[in-house]
């Protein structure tokens, strides 16, 4: 065997090594009971203020100042492939690094993280989750009601965050209800063909109290990431919603 062809299967074992799943995750439960950022706004014996008072908030977006990292978002499977109006539904997610480039991303379903190993008075933590969107046939398109938890990581908390490699993926179960949001009335999913896609949304976010005046900041990963989303198409058996029947 020659050297040029030993150096070739090499890296085409080392490419299928690196491709692979490295997680998955069950966003579909209730999270559990522990304190969010927003309990801490309650906790003043932390913070050493016997009151917070409301102050800034900052929102922006998360850039590299150059290419954006490419990733795949496919909705697998549902639980019902011809469900009705209204019925709550759980999928599978896959979120997979299709770039050149290694991502990170939340892998907490505990907010508790967010608090661990760091200053109370001044908190960084990442904050994420699948959203599910809809297509139908009238070409009209937006979100379905989630029920779906969501993931959270500090650096400060060990194994709170995931390193995605590229050509690594993960899955996610998530749950939401078969209702289009954003609409003047219901009755969007007549019977019929509907494309359901899923979107990852990533915030990092900081909390600060100084004076006893809390400061929060949003800064969203939209200009990070870009999105590949693959649809999976389901039939809808009508509608289990009541409907509005006009003036009587």
């Amino acid at each position: 065997m020659s050297k040029i062809t030993v150096l070739i299967s090499f890296f085409l074992l080392l490419g299928t090594a690196r491709a692979q799943q490295i997680g998955s995750v069950d966003l579909s439960k209730a999270a559990q009971p522990s304190k969010s950022s927003e309990d801490l706004a309650q906790a003043k014996s932390l913070t050493g203020c016997s009151t917070l008072t409301p102050g800034m908030i900052k929102d922006g977006v998360v850039g590299l100042g150059q290419q954006p990292r490419e990733i795949a978002v496919k909705m697998v499977s549902v639980s019902d492939e011809k469900p009705t109006e209204g019925s709550v539904l759980q999928g599978e997610v896959e979120l997979r690094n299709i770039s050149t480039e290694a991502i990170q991303i939340p892998w907490s379903t505990d907010p508790g993280v967010i608090q661990r190993g760091q200053d109370p008075n001044h908190l960084y933590w990442e904050v994420a989750t699948f959203e599910v969107l809809f297509k139908s046939r009238k070409e009209n398109q937006g979100f379905v009601k989630s029920l779906t938890t969501n993931l959270y990581g500090s650096r400060f908390a060990i194994g709170s965050m995931l390193t995605i490699q590229p050509g690594q993926w993960v899955t996610a179960t998530v749950r939401f209800k078969l209702e289009a949001l954003y609409l003047p009335v219901p009755g969007e999913f007549k019977e019929g063909p509907l494309q359901l896609l899923a979107e990852w949304e990533q915030r990092a976010r900081e909390w600060s109290v100084k004076d006893c005046v809390v400061t929060n900041s949003y800064f969203r990963y939209g200009d990070f990431y870009s999105q590949q989303q693959s649809p999976l198409s389901i039939g809808i058996n009508g509608s289990s919603l009541p409907r509005n029947s006009g003036p009587q």
